[in-house]
């Protein structure tokens, strides 16, 4: 009984010595996470933010970063990462220090320092490799690259098919149509240093009596746009990515 007394005593001490120093403690957690300075910093950096980098392999990458105004009970603000690949599956918050943003990982390590350039925060990661994180019209929600695709279909998150990555092998004198997935310029030579005689808009159904792979190993279709004979890629990369201009085959009217 006379334990039992002094255990009860004991946790009676312990919790009472706790609510004593909870205040003080929670007071310096709002302190740590929730100053107004903090929080009009977060402000500033916080949204969905497409990064572009380079992986291990010299390739170019991109995928989401997105930086939350909630506090971090470790420090700094919350922070993660979607369809990236190395260092940045570790992000776990980020602080900022003036017009530089600090991503951390979940222990503690820096992965990267970037600078507020105005369009874009950019610098480097621990590892050397140099950042860049943009926002897009309005911060808006961007689609993750999809791990393995190697090719899009038009500018969307969705690999292109496999009968879509070749142009259609037509015979003399043969036709076939063709969707525009991703605005098209169609050139007066299949050449991208050809002139513009227009730009097909996506959905457009034109036909082609020809396709040809380039010395470049570029392939081109000989189209017709507004009464004028001109020449569209089968493929073409930007901002690091392959993307079909358009799909073979097309039914008038009918969207994908």
């Amino acid at each position: 009984m006379r334990a039992f007394r002094r255990i009860s005593a004991f946790f009676s001490l312990a919790s009472q010595s706790w609510l004593r120093l909870w205040p003080a403690l929670a007071a310096s957690l709002t302190l740590l996470v929730a100053s107004p300075a903090a929080m009009a910093q977060a402000q500033g950096f916080s949204g969905v933010w497409q990064a572009e980098m380079v992986d291990d392999f010299g390739r170019p990458q991109r995928c989401i970063v997105e930086l939350s105004a909630t506090g971090s009970i470790m420090g700094g603000f919350m922070a993660s990462a979607r369809g990236c690949t190395g260092d940045l599956m570790s992000l776990s918050r980020w602080r900022g220090r003036g017009r530089e943003l600090v991503l951390v990982d979940i222990s503690g390590a820096t992965l990267a320092a970037l600078r507020d350039r105005g369009e874009a925060l950019s610098g480097r990661m621990a590892s050397g490799r140099p950042l860049r994180l943009y926002e897009g019209v309005g911060r808006a929600e961007v689609a993750a690259p999809r791990p393995g695709c190697a090719v899009y279909y038009g500018q969307s998150s969705r690999c292109a098919g496999a009968h879509d990555l070749t142009a259609p092998a037509l015979a003399p004198g043969q036709q076939t149509s063709l969707r525009i997935v991703s605005p098209a310029n169609v050139r007066v030579a299949p050449s991208f240093s050809a002139a513009l005689i227009g730009q097909a808009p996506v959905n457009a159904c034109l036909q082609t009596d020809a396709c040809l792979r380039q010395p470049d190993g570029s392939q081109w279709c000989r189209v017709q746009l507004d009464g004028r004979t001109g020449y569209i890629t089968k493929l073409f990369e930007r901002d690091g990515r392959r993307f079909i201009l358009f799909s073979n085959g097309c039914v008038p009217g009918r969207g994908e």
